[in-house]
């Protein structure tokens, strides 16, 4: 295996995404069981979308913390998807907007440094 480095601020990134979207993923099952309590009633398959957006984003994460190229097209892939369930939805257009964040951090993020980014070092 060759030597690899990743800068620092790439690795805090996928490690937070590996720790937030089963999180994410969990808290949107707990509101789906609880039903309604007062809050608008979010369509039960955007949900479902919702949950399995961030249940393939923690698999790409590990992928791309594995330096597997596939992961990043993963991401880029379920942060469109994301964007296209939140854009459908009205009044949800700058929510959607904040969702591609995501993919022009991680975009960034593959691309810090002189000699040493992480995109040219991928399998």
């Amino acid at each position: 295996m060759p030597d690899r480095n990743r800068h620092g601020c790439l690795s805090a990134y996928l490690v937070l995404m590996v720790l937030i979207n089963p999180i994410s993923a969990w808290n949107i099952i707990e509101k789906l069981s609880s039903g309604p309590a007062g809050a608008p009633v979010t369509p039960t398959w955007v949900s479902i979308v919702h949950v399995a957006v961030c249940a393939l984003n923690f698999v790409f994460a590990l992928a791309v913390y594995r330096w597997k190229k596939w992961g990043v097209y993963g991401l880029v892939v379920t942060g469109f998807v994301a964007f296209a369930v939140n854009a459908s939805r009205p009044h949800h257009i700058l929510f959607a907007l904040l969702g591609l964040s995501g993919v022009a951090i991680l975009f960034g993020l593959l691309h810090i440094g002189e000699d040493n980014k992480a995109w040219s070092q991928f399998d």
